[in-house]
């Protein structure tokens, strides 16, 4: 604790008396039938539950949202949890939480939430490689899981068509036979969203400058024989396509996964891919052929990554799929996924498992240009919401919460990525304090500051908000580690665990259950909470999602 000299003391307990004395001392909301345990735990927002996947493949990821997370075929919410099999994670939730929605292979299942173990249990399987079903959830979980940026960088510059030529384990041989297997969308149609796919050809040595016009382009008749279509037909509503995802989801559910013969190829070609959905236009993998021009200028455009994990900006043609070349133990396979978006677009996701399909091909030694190694999947857990503080402990003060306000998102990695640790990002929001407060977290003993010498009235939007604060802060901590939030005062640490007492709370912590920061709008100088929502006890699960008075919250 800092030491603060008497004079300073004295005064802190001058305006601390003073502002007592204006406020109401009894507890609001106080239920003399409380015990004083259930009181203290009536300020909680949240429930703990444990989040369990038994008997199921291991290494399937599943990944929990607290919303539906699809809006017009884009996944717009991240996870709060995404995990691979066998999953065992305590799960912070917000009390008006009613629902999980569950995404794994590509579809959402909606649980209602209930107290205690949540267990979800599937039917047992292997990597059994002659099970299509398997394969399909192998390569949604591991090679092109949803919403993960699983190409980043200089990467997404590569060229992963497939060069039809002699290699060392190939050997000798004329002509090389390709076939090509729908999987799935990777949740593409969970919005009814859908794509259609074709192939094109070209000069191997034609690559690096490719134009359509060095292209032959194939789609297949209604009999799945190969038939040669011009680029236009990909633009128009030819239904002479490889696959179209709307078709094949309907035969992937009843436990069909439709295999087509792409046909014979010479030596010396390339087979790339191209891929179109709703209004959007065509993707291919080919760099050279997905330019950047009008809607879609995209060279010099910086994209974030997803998760706050970095951004990246293209200076150079990227491809918009990409093959992977998958070797197990017993099986050797090419995995297609396709992206529907440039890299310019608000939603682009990078993902690349808009479709899903592996393609086989005798010899089965006939691979990419360029290999590209799909980043390690992270496993973690998040708590998203705010942080509200009372500042003038041992009095109630004025019971509007927002002497100090702090957004918190917590990143709790776990199982194989647990030796990142813990990591904080905490934004100022608000202050309204004539203390000069200090805020920051405990970790076991320690107290670690964050924001300091906060002191004055102000909101994050108002033009007085002091821009000399560093606003959003990361901090990391160990794994595992339990960290509390605190506010001091100059004379007090006050953190929720011990400061919120059978008379009154002074730490309240409001979770947010979407992706955004809480949508939480605190009290104005010297409003009451309690007349601002309510707050009085017993409260419901939902008190803090709508002010009963809006004149006395702040507009966001």
């Amino acid at each position: 604790m800092r030491t603060n000299s008497a004079f300073k003391i004295v005064i802190l307990g001058i305006i601390s008396f003073l502002l007592a004395s204006c406020v109401e001392k009894s507890p609001t909301g106080y239920n003399e039938s409380y015990g004083n345990e259930d009181y203290i735990n009536s300020f909680k927002n949240t429930n703990e539950i444990t989040f369990k996947v038994e008997s199921e493949t291991p290494g399937k990821v599943y990944s929990v949202f607290y919303k539906y997370p699809y809006s017009e075929g884009d996944l717009v919410e991240t996870p709060f949890l995404t995990a691979k099999t066998p999953i065992s994670v305590k799960l912070i939730i917000p009390k008006d939480v009613t629902t999980l929605y569950v995404l794994s292979d590509g579809e959402i299942t909606e649980h209602k939430v209930a107290s205690g173990d949540f267990i979800l249990t599937a039917n047992r399987s292997s990597h059994d490689f002659n099970d299509l079903a398997t394969i399909a959830a192998y390569v949604n979980s591991t090679v092109f899981p949803e919403q993960s940026n699983n190409i980043k960088g200089e990467d997404l510059y590569k060229c992963t068509d497939l060069v039809i030529s002699e290699s060392e384990a190939s050997g000798y041989f004329e002509e090389a036979e390709a076939w090509i297997t729908y999987l799935s969308d990777g949740g593409f149609s969970n919005s009814n969203q859908h794509g259609k796919l074709w192939f094109y050809t070209y000069d191997s040595a034609k690559r690096e400058n490719l134009t359509v016009d060095d292209c032959t382009f194939y789609g297949l008749d209604a009999d799945g024989n190969k038939e040669q279509i011009s680029y236009s037909d990909i633009n128009s509503s030819n239904s002479k396509y490889v696959f179209y995802s709307s078709e094949e989801n309907k035969n992937v559910k009843n436990g069909v996964y439709t295999k087509k013969y792409l046909g014979k190829f010479h030596k010396g070609l390339n087979i790339g891919f191209v891929f179109k959905s709703e209004n959007e236009r065509a993707q291919f993998t080919t760099p050279s052929l997905n330019l950047s021009e009008g809607n879609y200028k995209y060279i010099g455009t910086k994209f974030n990554y997803k998760n706050n994990q970095g951004s990246f900006t293209p200076i150079k043609s990227v491809s918009n799929g990409f093959i992977y070349h998958l070797i197990t133990d017993d099986f050797q396979v090419n995995v297609l996924g396709m992206e529907n978006r440039s890299t310019n677009h608000k939603s682009y996701d990078g993902d690349y498992n808009d479709m899903l399909c592996i393609i086989e091909s005798n010899p089965i030694y006939i691979k990419p240009v360029e290999e590209i190694f799909p980043p390690k999947l992270e496993e973690y857990s998040v708590e998203k919401g705010l942080y509200l503080f009372e500042d003038n402990y041992p009095s109630q003060g004025d019971f509007d919460f927002n002497d100090l306000v702090v957004a918190y998102d917590i990143t709790s990695f776990i199982n194989g990525s647990s030796e990142k640790g813990v990591r904080v990002k905490t934004t100022l929001l608000a202050y309204g304090s004539a203390f000069d407060n200090e805020f920051g977290f405990k970790y076991g003993e320690e107290y670690f500051p964050i924001f300091k010498n906060i002191k004055g009235h102000a909101n994050v939007n108002d033009k007085n908000f002091d821009a000399n604060y560093e606003k959003t802060v990361e901090t990391d901590f160990p794994a595992n580690a339990i960290i509390k939030p605190y506010l001091n005062n100059g004379v007090h640490y006050i953190t929720s665990s011990d400061k919120n007492t059978e008379d009154y709370p002074y730490v309240l912590v409001i979770p947010s259950a979407n992706n955004a920061s809480s949508t939480f709008r605190w009290c104005l100088e010297n409003k009451n909470i309690s007349d601002a929502y309510n707050f009085a006890s017993p409260r419901t699960n939902d008190w803090y999602l709508t002010p009963k008075d809006e004149s006395l919250v702040i507009k966001r």
